[in-house]
Order: C-alpha cells, then structure tokens, then sequence
C-alpha cells in the first residue's frame, strides 16, 4: 500500500513512518524543512520525503498528491 504521512517528522508521523515501512508499505512524508535538518532519522530517504510542503499551498499539495498517488494520507 503506498501512503502518504503529513508532518512525517513529528513524533508521531515518525514512528507511524517507520512502523508502516518495516511492515512492507511504501511510505511517503512530508516535513516542514529540509531534509538535513532531520539528521538523527535514518530512515528517511530523499526519494520519499517531500520538504518544506505547506497544507496551505494548495497548487504545491495538489501536485504532491498528484506525483505520490497514496492509497492512504495520515495526518
């Protein structure tokens, strides 16, 4: 099942991100910075993160659903 985790860098995004990928899903997440700034989560790659998206940007969001096509988006 492909999902998508809004605000996957939280507390709870992260672990409902690891959780779904150790159970075999393909897993997508949003943060709302860049990549680097979440150093001590390894297991996010860049292919699978979308940075700095804003749930009010509805043209960005639109075009984030759009590429991912999730089966599932958590928030």
């Amino acid at each position: 099942m492909r999902v998508l985790i809004f605000g996957a860098g939280g507390m709870i995004g992260h672990r409902m991100f690891k959780t779904l990928k150790q159970k075999g899903h393909e897993v997508y997440g949003t943060l709302k910075r860049d990549l680097q700034a979440y150093e001590g989560f390894q297991i996010f790659k860049k292919s699978e993160m979308v940075p700095h998206l804003d749930v009010l940007d509805t043209k960005y969001v639109t075009e984030t659903l759009n590429q991912i096509r999730p089966d599932i988006i958590l928030n």
